[in-house]
């Protein structure tokens, strides 16, 4: 059987790269359907149309999803992957910057920053969670 699988946050610029590790592992973990979800809609349409090329360089038939509606992207999936960033590389930014001024580490996972990142992140991560449990309780 061939896992359906979602990326939420799929507008980041690293899910070329989890798309191309989960690539390297078919044979253990065989993916007959890519699902993008991200609530940046024109950030998601742009990842659909580079994750479309790598599949067709790779000569995969995967079908491939690009939405923004959770029951879509959820429903009846095995695996997600989550690369959630509220508030987008901006606030990334002001997470680094904003301990540096005080002597402190400007780091967004650790310290200040990834404090600030956590509880930013919190409710986002919440509501994903709440989707995976209504649409895909099993994944």
């Amino acid at each position: 059987m061939k896992n359906i699988i979602t990326i939420a946050g799929a507008g980041s610029g690293y899910t070329p790269g989890i798309l191309l590790t989960a690539l390297k592992y078919e044979k253990e973990f065989p993916i007959g359907e890519i699902r993008l979800y991200d609530i940046d809609e024109v950030r998601n349409a742009d990842m659909g149309v580079i994750i479309q090329f790598l599949l067709e360089k790779n000569n995969l038939d995967t079908k491939l999803v690009v939405t923004q509606d959770p029951k879509v992207a959820f429903e009846g999936v095995n695996f997600v992957f989550s690369q959630i960033r509220a508030g987008g590389m901006e606030m990334r930014e002001t997470d680094e910057k904003i301990p540096l001024k005080h002597g402190l580490v400007g780091q967004e996972t650790c310290g200040l920053g990834g404090f600030a990142y956590g509880m930013r992140s919190m409710k986002s991560f919440l509501a994903m969670v709440q989707h995976i449990q209504d649409y895909a309780p099993d994944a």
